[in-house]
Protein backbone atom coordinates (compact mmCIF):
# COMPACT_ATOMS: atom_id res chain seq x y z
CA UNK A 1 0.00 0.00 0.00
CA UNK A 2 1.12 3.45 -1.04
CA UNK A 3 0.23 4.66 2.36
CA UNK A 4 2.57 1.92 3.66
CA UNK A 5 5.59 3.13 2.14
CA UNK A 6 4.80 6.54 3.40
CA UNK A 7 4.31 6.20 6.63
CA UNK A 8 7.57 4.17 6.75
CA UNK A 9 9.98 5.70 4.89
CA UNK A 10 8.86 9.28 7.03
CA UNK A 11 8.47 6.81 10.94
CA UNK A 12 10.08 3.25 10.12
CA UNK A 13 11.86 1.83 12.72
CA UNK A 14 14.38 3.60 10.82
CA UNK A 15 16.54 4.80 13.32
CA UNK A 16 18.17 3.15 17.00
CA UNK A 17 17.91 4.51 20.18
CA UNK A 18 21.08 2.18 21.17
CA UNK A 19 24.43 4.20 22.44
CA UNK A 20 26.30 2.25 19.59
CA UNK A 21 24.62 3.34 17.15
CA UNK A 22 26.85 2.81 13.87
CA UNK A 23 29.66 1.03 15.95
CA UNK A 24 31.31 -2.59 16.46
CA UNK A 25 28.61 -5.40 17.45
CA UNK A 26 29.86 -8.45 19.10
CA UNK A 27 27.11 -10.75 17.96
CA UNK A 28 27.59 -13.90 20.03
CA UNK A 29 27.60 -11.85 22.83
CA UNK A 30 24.35 -9.67 22.20
CA UNK A 31 22.40 -12.74 21.05
CA UNK A 32 22.49 -13.88 24.75
CA UNK A 33 20.87 -10.61 25.71
CA UNK A 34 17.33 -12.06 27.11
CA UNK A 35 14.17 -11.64 24.62
CA UNK A 36 12.42 -9.22 27.45
CA UNK A 37 15.60 -6.34 26.83
CA UNK A 38 15.30 -7.35 22.98
CA UNK A 39 11.22 -6.86 23.03
CA UNK A 40 11.46 -3.50 25.17
CA UNK A 41 14.55 -2.17 22.67
CA UNK A 42 12.47 -3.12 19.67
CA UNK A 43 8.98 -1.48 21.09
CA UNK A 44 10.69 1.75 22.19
CA UNK A 45 11.99 2.30 18.30
CA UNK A 46 8.84 2.20 16.85
CA UNK A 47 9.25 -0.62 14.55
CA UNK A 48 7.11 -1.42 11.93
CA UNK A 49 5.54 -4.58 10.16
CA UNK A 50 4.50 -5.59 7.05
CA UNK A 51 2.08 -7.99 5.75
CA UNK A 52 3.41 -10.16 2.94
CA UNK A 53 1.18 -7.80 0.32
CA UNK A 54 2.55 -4.64 1.38
CA UNK A 55 6.08 -5.86 1.19
CA UNK A 56 6.01 -7.48 -2.49
CA UNK A 57 4.25 -3.85 -3.30
CA UNK A 58 7.29 -2.14 -2.13
CA UNK A 59 9.84 -4.34 -3.78
CA UNK A 60 7.94 -4.27 -7.04
CA UNK A 61 7.91 -0.10 -6.90
CA UNK A 62 11.69 -0.86 -5.95
CA UNK A 63 11.38 1.48 -2.67
CA UNK A 64 11.97 -1.90 -0.25
CA UNK A 65 14.52 -4.73 -0.43
CA UNK A 66 14.13 -8.07 1.45
CA UNK A 67 16.86 -9.75 3.89
CA UNK A 68 16.51 -13.22 4.73
CA UNK A 69 18.28 -13.96 8.03
CA UNK A 70 17.85 -17.85 7.71
CA UNK A 71 20.84 -20.11 7.74
CA UNK A 72 19.22 -22.17 4.94
CA UNK A 73 18.40 -19.58 2.24
CA UNK A 74 19.81 -22.01 -0.68
CA UNK A 75 16.90 -24.27 0.13
CA UNK A 76 14.12 -22.02 -0.34
CA UNK A 77 13.64 -18.09 0.27
CA UNK A 78 11.30 -15.46 -0.89
CA UNK A 79 12.13 -14.19 -4.90
CA UNK A 80 14.02 -11.57 -5.03
CA UNK A 81 15.63 -11.01 -1.63
CA UNK A 82 19.32 -10.87 -0.27
CA UNK A 83 20.55 -13.59 2.11
CA UNK A 84 22.08 -12.27 5.35
CA UNK A 85 22.17 -15.23 7.77
CA UNK A 86 22.33 -14.46 10.84
CA UNK A 87 23.03 -18.33 11.65
CA UNK A 88 24.89 -20.45 9.36
CA UNK A 89 25.20 -24.32 8.23
CA UNK A 90 28.24 -26.22 9.41
CA UNK A 91 29.77 -27.39 6.76
CA UNK A 92 31.12 -30.79 6.09
CA UNK A 93 34.73 -30.07 6.47
CA UNK A 94 34.17 -28.28 9.88
CA UNK A 95 32.33 -30.45 11.60
CA UNK A 96 36.09 -32.51 13.23
CA UNK A 97 36.35 -28.84 14.59
CA UNK A 98 34.44 -28.96 17.71
CA UNK A 99 32.64 -32.15 19.13
CA UNK A 100 29.30 -30.34 18.73
CA UNK A 101 29.52 -29.61 15.02
CA UNK A 102 30.72 -33.66 14.73
CA UNK A 103 27.35 -34.22 16.78
CA UNK A 104 25.57 -31.73 14.82
CA UNK A 105 26.75 -32.77 11.38
CA UNK A 106 26.75 -36.83 11.82
CA UNK A 107 23.38 -37.30 14.09
CA UNK A 108 21.73 -34.91 10.62
CA UNK A 109 20.24 -32.93 13.40
CA UNK A 110 21.98 -29.86 11.53
CA UNK A 111 22.20 -27.39 14.12
CA UNK A 112 23.21 -24.07 12.85
CA UNK A 113 25.33 -21.77 14.41
CA UNK A 114 25.99 -18.18 15.11
CA UNK A 115 27.58 -16.17 11.91
CA UNK A 116 30.69 -14.34 13.93
CA UNK A 117 30.48 -12.40 9.89
CA UNK A 118 26.61 -11.16 10.52
CA UNK A 119 27.88 -7.66 11.22
CA UNK A 120 30.27 -7.19 8.54
CA UNK A 121 27.56 -9.00 6.28
CA UNK A 122 25.17 -6.62 6.77
CA UNK A 123 27.14 -3.55 6.51
CA UNK A 124 28.29 -5.34 3.17
CA UNK A 125 25.13 -5.63 1.97
CA UNK A 126 23.27 -2.73 2.57
CA UNK A 127 25.96 -0.09 2.56
CA UNK A 128 24.37 2.77 0.78
CA UNK A 129 21.30 1.11 0.41
CA UNK A 130 18.42 3.79 0.34
CA UNK A 131 15.61 1.88 0.19
CA UNK A 132 13.21 0.27 3.31
CA UNK A 133 15.26 -2.72 4.33
CA UNK A 134 12.37 -5.78 4.94
CA UNK A 135 13.95 -8.79 7.53
CA UNK A 136 12.30 -11.70 7.45
CA UNK A 137 13.25 -15.09 8.90
CA UNK A 138 11.08 -18.13 8.29
CA UNK A 139 8.22 -17.26 10.59
CA UNK A 140 8.71 -13.80 11.47
CA UNK A 141 8.04 -13.65 15.47
CA UNK A 142 6.16 -10.62 16.45
CA UNK A 143 6.20 -8.05 19.50
CA UNK A 144 3.09 -7.68 19.18
CA UNK A 145 1.48 -8.46 23.39
CA UNK A 146 -1.95 -9.54 22.35
CA UNK A 147 -1.23 -13.11 22.69
CA UNK A 148 1.87 -13.23 25.23
CA UNK A 149 3.67 -10.52 27.39
CA UNK A 150 6.58 -10.32 25.10
CA UNK A 151 5.18 -11.83 21.51
CA UNK A 152 7.29 -13.81 20.11
CA UNK A 153 11.11 -14.11 19.57
CA UNK A 154 12.30 -14.54 16.52
CA UNK A 155 15.90 -14.63 14.44
CA UNK A 156 14.54 -11.88 12.33
CA UNK A 157 13.76 -9.43 15.54
CA UNK A 158 17.04 -10.23 16.72
CA UNK A 159 18.92 -9.67 13.86
CA UNK A 160 17.08 -6.40 13.80
CA UNK A 161 18.05 -5.05 16.80
CA UNK A 162 21.54 -5.52 15.80
CA UNK A 163 21.10 -3.99 12.55
CA UNK A 164 19.30 -0.84 14.78
CA UNK A 165 22.87 -0.96 16.86
CA UNK A 166 25.32 -1.29 13.78
CA UNK A 167 23.46 1.97 12.55
CA UNK A 168 21.48 0.49 9.70
CA UNK A 169 18.40 2.78 8.78
CA UNK A 170 14.47 1.92 7.38
CA UNK A 171 14.36 -1.28 8.91
CA UNK A 172 10.93 -3.05 9.11
CA UNK A 173 10.05 -6.61 9.95
CA UNK A 174 7.94 -8.72 7.36
CA UNK A 175 4.96 -10.13 9.05
CA UNK A 176 4.64 -13.72 8.97
CA UNK A 177 8.25 -14.06 7.71
CA UNK A 178 9.43 -16.75 4.75
CA UNK A 179 6.18 -18.57 5.54
CA UNK A 180 3.55 -15.74 5.63
CA UNK A 181 5.41 -15.14 2.12
CA UNK A 182 4.38 -18.32 0.79
CA UNK A 183 1.39 -19.05 2.02
CA UNK A 184 -0.14 -15.60 0.38
CA UNK A 185 1.04 -17.15 -2.71
CA UNK A 186 3.96 -14.52 -3.64
CA UNK A 187 7.22 -15.72 -5.97
CA UNK A 188 9.25 -18.06 -4.17
CA UNK A 189 13.34 -19.34 -4.77
CA UNK A 190 15.80 -22.04 -3.84
CA UNK A 191 17.09 -25.10 -4.80
CA UNK A 192 14.06 -26.88 -2.77
CA UNK A 193 11.31 -25.04 -3.24
CA UNK A 194 8.63 -26.52 -5.36
CA UNK A 195 5.30 -25.65 -6.87
CA UNK A 196 2.96 -28.76 -7.29
CA UNK A 197 0.21 -27.83 -10.20
CA UNK A 198 -2.74 -28.00 -8.75
CA UNK A 199 -5.34 -30.48 -9.81
CA UNK A 200 -7.50 -33.09 -8.79
CA UNK A 201 -5.18 -34.13 -5.78
CA UNK A 202 -2.61 -31.78 -5.76
CA UNK A 203 -2.75 -27.84 -4.54
CA UNK A 204 -0.24 -25.34 -4.83
CA UNK A 205 2.18 -25.15 -1.40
Amino acid sequence: KEDAATEISSNGSSSSNNNNEGGSVDVKSELKTPWVSIHKALTESGLKSLSAEEAKQMVDSNKAVVVDVNADYYKEHINPSVSVPLYRSIKGKDAWSSPNRFFSKFTLLNWPEINPNFAADAKDALEGENRTVIVCCSGGGTLSTESTAYGRESKSLRAIHLMNMLGIKNVVHLDGGVVGWKTAGLPMGGKKHKVVKKGKWFVKV
